[in-house]
């Protein structure tokens, strides 16, 4: 039940109505009444108490979804690794959808913590004059990773306290989100079907900019993603395996470094192990054989699993002795869509203390 002192949020509604894609025109014909009144409910102007009940079944969400606390915190630019083509109404929605499932982590880590094993350390690009390079060589040194491939990239960033959540974002034209809230840990929302090799890239891309980036600046993706490649395949190691490029030999290499054809084919452009001349006839016949789509499937890797999410819902079901109604109750959503999106995978993990 619904404490008596709780106040309807404005701000839930708006999330609500554009995780359901709907503009306040659409919301309003929904439930009978003028545009007008849904702005200014939104705005704080005008209370909601007659239309609780009909905005919670028009929009999907328990009526308690509607008296939490809580904000729509805006996403900077920087922390999308989208192609330019998705709509707003669609970043819109990733938007709203993305708060949500905030809103609901800061429910479970009431009775949780998140204690990284790793220091996630900001590093200003400026002190080291621009030289990205150098901060993901300080960064692998810092965490005290050996030499060469990274085995597991989502282990690795889970271990700094990062928290990994996977996502349908309803559109192929966004792979990942990283997100930064008061009072919870770094969260980086990532597409559940991205492919192992982009998403490895993309989690490192954002690795970059949770580093790198507090501020906002015209050259930050080209800094993001110049970390990731020196993170993922650093000079150092990777150089002399690239000065032979054929696609047989990037095919072995992405075996050997969890990264797509591309990214090395890239990586042997950046540290001039091909001519420019080389680059693009090795472009061309990417083009030709359509690795640029769709790399061979015989070479796929195999996918890497985020579990930190899944031992803090585990530890609710399993130690606090939670089920999916209380769980449902405490996140502000229907127990129907708490299990599709929290208790499908925990079956078999072990909780380590």
């Amino acid at each position: 039940m619904m404490s008596s002192d709780r106040r309807f949020n404005p701000e839930m509604m708006t999330l609500a109505r554009q995780a359901r894609e709907l503009t306040q025109e659409q919301l309003a014909r929904a439930l009978g009444v003028s545009q007008a009144r849904i702005s200014k409910i939104e705005h704080g102007l005008l209370p909601a108490d007659d239309l609780v009940d009909a905005l919670a079944q028009q929009l999907d969400y328990p009526k308690e979804f509607f008296f939490q606390e809580g904000h729509n915190y805006g996403l900077p630019v920087r922390h999308h690794r989208k192609r330019a083509s998705l709509g707003q109404r669609d970043l819109d929605r990733i938007h709203a959808t993305i708060n949500i499932r905030a809103l609901q982590l800061r429910e479970l880590l009431k009775s949780a913590a998140v204690d990284p094993e790793l220091e996630l350390r900001r590093i200003d690009v400026d002190t080291f004059d621009g030289a990205v390079e150098e901060i993901a060589q300080a960064v692998r040194s810092f965490w005290r990773l050996p030499r060469g491939p990274i085995p597991n990239m989502m282990a690795l960033i889970e271990r700094a306290g990062v928290v990994l959540i996977p996502m349908d974002f309803g559109s192929p034209e966004i792979d990942a989100v990283a997100q930064v809230i008061p009072e919870l840990p770094p969260m980086i929302f990532f597409s559940t079907h991205a492919p192992t090799d982009r998403l490895r890239f993309t989690l490192a891309h954002e690795l970059g900019h949770l580093i790198m980036h507090a501020l906002p600046t015209p050259q930050m993706e080209d800094e993001a993603n110049r970390f990731a490649a020196e993170f993922l395949m650093p000079a150092a190691d990777i150089r002399h395996q690239l000065t032979r490029v054929t696609l047989p030999v990037l095919a072995m290499l992405k075996a050997v470094w969890k990264v797509s054809m591309a990214a090395l084919l890239e990586r042997a452009k950046r540290l001039e192990t091909v001519t420019p001349r080389q680059y693009i006839r090795f472009r061309s016949e990417f083009s030709q054989r359509g690795l640029l789509r769709r790399e061979p499937a015989e070479l796929d890797l195999p996918p890497e699993r985020p579990a930190l999410l899944q031992a803090i819902v585990a530890f609710h079901v399993q130690q606090l002795g939670y089920g999916p109604r209380e769980l449902a109750a405490i996140v502000r959503d229907h127990a129907h869509r708490v299990r599709a999106t929290y208790l499908g995978q925990i079956g078999g993990l072990q909780l380590v203390s």
